[in-house]
């Protein structure tokens, strides 16, 4: 009840964004897991302990730029999405022509097989990010 009455206080704007950075970098770090287990296997390099930590800090380590090398991106992408959001009301819409937007610009920068980032990484947990956002924020943003 009480979580209710907090996540009633927070506009629809920061609730789409707040879940955007948790199941973005959430799902991208389950992602570069998969690929060092699969390239490396069991290795001092990843234990459970390195797994653990990285997902419950993949936010964190996200909002760093420590998985697509460029620190703080989102927030380019947040204030496009505020901007075009004042000439378009709807925000779901004006959250997914932010993406369209700025997204294209870190798959410029991010080339295959450097870092952890890829492009194919990227646009996969885009895809499940945006629809996890509309399954979860339906009800406010048909409402808008």
């Amino acid at each position: 009840m009480y979580f209710k009455k907090i996540l009633s206080k927070i506009s629809i704007f920061w609730k789409i964004w707040i879940l955007h950075i948790l199941v973005y970098f959430f799902l991208l770090s389950i992602l570069i897991i998969v690929q060092d287990f699969n390239a490396n296997g069991v290795t001092q390099r990843m234990t459970a302990t390195k797994i653990i930590s990285t997902l419950l800090g993949s936010s964190l380590i996200g909002l760093f730029g420590f998985f697509d090398g460029i620190g703080f991106f989102i927030m380019i992408t947040i204030i496009f999405n505020y901007i075009i959001q004042k000439k378009i009301k709807n925000i779901f819409k004006s959250y997914i022509l932010s993406l369209i937007i700025t997204y294209p610009i870190i798959i410029l920068f991010i080339r295959e097989g450097s870092g952890y980032g890829s492009n194919l990484k990227t646009i996969i947990c885009l895809i499940f990010t945006v629809a996890i956002n509309y399954i979860i924020n339906r009800k406010e943003i048909n409402t808008e």
